[in-house]
């Protein structure tokens, strides 16, 4: 019955996870692994340490297996974040000394970046800063226009000013 409800388990978070990102928690204290799980928690991602047969078995239910098979070797920990692709490799990065686990590889969307690809998983802005940069991006040539269009109609103001002057001395 526990097996069952961890496969479940697995599957369920699988439905809802926008980024899983594969852990090898060796060498950590437990202590540690709590205050880690905790910190997870605080920022919105889900932390699982799950046997790598039944995450397996979910994976290969929810149609990821061959994608994520390398990653399920020796101790795992699952990493799921609901909300942000990005944010957990963030997290990893900014805790790694703290907490010295190994990124073993992550299925980011459909796409698996493995353990040489997490610096740049890392390097990638988040979400939030993205989209200040595209509205930035966007906004420019409007700003731009209406700056050119006041200047244009200050000189023609002025212009007009300089003709009046001229006609009325």
């Amino acid at each position: 019955m526990e097996k069952s409800r961890m496969v479940e388990k697995v599957k369920e978070i699988l439905k809802e996870a926008k980024g899983v990102y594969f852990l090898d928690y060796q060498g950590i204290t437990t202590e540690k692994l709590n205050l880690f799980r905790k910190k997870m928690k605080e920022s919105g991602c889900h932390f699982l340490v799950v046997k790598n047969r039944l995450a397996a078995i979910g994976f290969q239910e929810s149609g990821f297996l061959t994608q994520v098979r390398s990653f399920l070797k020796g101790p795992t920990s699952l990493l799921v974040s609901p909300k942000d692709e990005i944010a957990p490799a963030h997290l990893l990065k900014n805790l790694g000394k703290e907490f010295p686990v190994k990124f073993k590889g992550a299925l980011v969307g459909k796409d698996v970046f493995d353990r040489t690809q997490f610096d740049f998983l890392a390097s990638i802005p988040p979400k939030e800063e993205l989209f200040a940069n595209l509205v930035s991006a966007l906004l420019s040539p409007i700003t731009q226009l209406a700056f050119h269009l006041e200047n244009l109609l200050g000189d023609l103001v002025i212009t007009l000013e300089e003709i009046a002057k001229k006609k009325n001395p």
